[in-house]
């Protein structure tokens, strides 16, 4: 039996990172063998890491704090990891993943998150498969850019990308620019679509809010308009308001802040809040499978990541939930969720014909 190997974000401090990971796996697994490269980007991991306690100790106690709490919090992610993947052995640079002794029937596949992302890998060859075997297949699942596509950038792309088998990005904008210089390829959703409702709730773990209801704010950047109309929103409601984000802003009273939660409380929270507000693109499709009422706000434009968000919404026709179009967010408002979970269900489907007939070698499905 062919055996795929998935290069992804499977170790990054962040919950849409593991996620979309496991969900990839899980689906390939049930297609044929498959394991994740354990590969550790210095730039990927340096965006993650644990500071030292030297360094902590040098600045505050503060410091100190944050360092237990992300240790806490790394060592929920790893174990949630190790539960749902088969890792290979740690590799750190691409001599050893060079020299590593692969099979020539093997399958790479890079994907998804943003493996693309020149700005966050520092260009790394290595999640471009340039590692692998000659004879091997290469091809990518929802591989993203995470931004708009420079022109200095294309000739590095084409270069890259022309060596692969197959390839599958996640957003229709990147598919497009790809077709602007030549490189032929499809767009399949985010593997976190393949995980249903169910497998969702297996991975949780009970949260001690869920007692009461409750509003959850998930941000990957500060915005006080945002949060302030989340806030608004919950005293109209009279629910409690939760907020899970890493980042330091100005914190509001009578609002509970979720600093330190792993992968399944995570999870959880997203499946018990009544309502969601969030300007993550995973944050975003969490609550799309749940069948949430949420409402988004696209990041700042130096954020150079609002094409996927775009594209999500607007594949989804949810343009509605998009917070700055109300000064105060309406109590009520209507989502046909059949129809959401039906383009579901036809993108699942989709993606799942395109694995099989690039793990088989076949002609590509347009």
């Amino acid at each position: 039996m062919k055996r795929v190997h998935i290069l992804t974000f499977h170790n990054a401090l962040n919950y849409g990172a593991v996620l979309q990971c496991i969900a990839l796996y899980k689906t390939i697994s049930q297609i044929t063998e498959c394991d994740v490269i354990n590969y550790h980007s210095p730039k990927i991991d340096e965006v993650y890491k644990v500071f030292s306690f030297k360094r902590s100790l040098k600045n505050n106690v503060k410091g100190i704090l944050l360092v237990l709490k992300t240790r806490c919090k790394k060592k929920k992610f790893n174990n949630f990891l190790n539960d749902y993947v088969n890792l290979t052995k740690r590799y750190f640079n691409f001599n050893e993943l060079k020299n590593e002794h692969w099979d020539e029937k093997d399958i790479f596949c890079c994907g998804s998150d943003q493996v693309w992302n020149l700005d966050l890998t520092n260009s790394d060859e290595i999640y471009f498969l340039s590692f692998a075997p000659k004879n091997t297949t290469k091809m990518s699942y929802a591989a993203s850019i995470g931004k708009e596509l420079s022109d200095s950038e294309k000739p590095f792309f084409y270069m890259k990308l022309k060596e692969f088998d197959f390839i599958s990005v996640r957003e229709e904008s990147a598919k497009n620019k790809f077709h602007e210089i030549g490189i032929e390829c499809i767009q399949n959703i985010d593997p976190v679509y393949l995980l249903n409702k169910n497998e969702l709730e297996k991975m949780s773990i009970e949260i001690p809010e869920e007692q009461q209801p409750f509003v959850l704010v998930y941000l990957l950047q500060k915005s006080e308009k945002f949060m302030k109309k989340a806030l608004d929103y919950s005293k109209t409601e009279n629910k409690r308001l939760i907020v899970i984000t890493a980042i330091e802003f100005k914190k509001f009273s009578n609002v509970t802040y979720i600093d330190k939660c792993g992968p399944r409380e995570f999870i959880r929270y997203f499946i018990k809040a009544d309502t969601i507000f969030t300007n993550s693109f995973h944050g975003i499709s969490l609550s799309i499978i749940l069948n949430k009422t949420f409402f988004f706000e696209y990041l700042a434009v130096k954020f150079k990541t609002n094409s996927r968000l775009h594209d999500i919404i607007t594949f989804f026709n949810l343009e509605i939930l998009d917070s700055d179009r109300y000064d105060a967010i309406p109590k009520v408002i209507s989502i046909d969720f059949n129809e959401v979970n039906n383009k579901i269900k036809k993108e699942q489907d989709r993606s799942i014909k395109y694995l099989k007939e690039a793990f088989e070698h076949r002609s590509i499905s347009k």
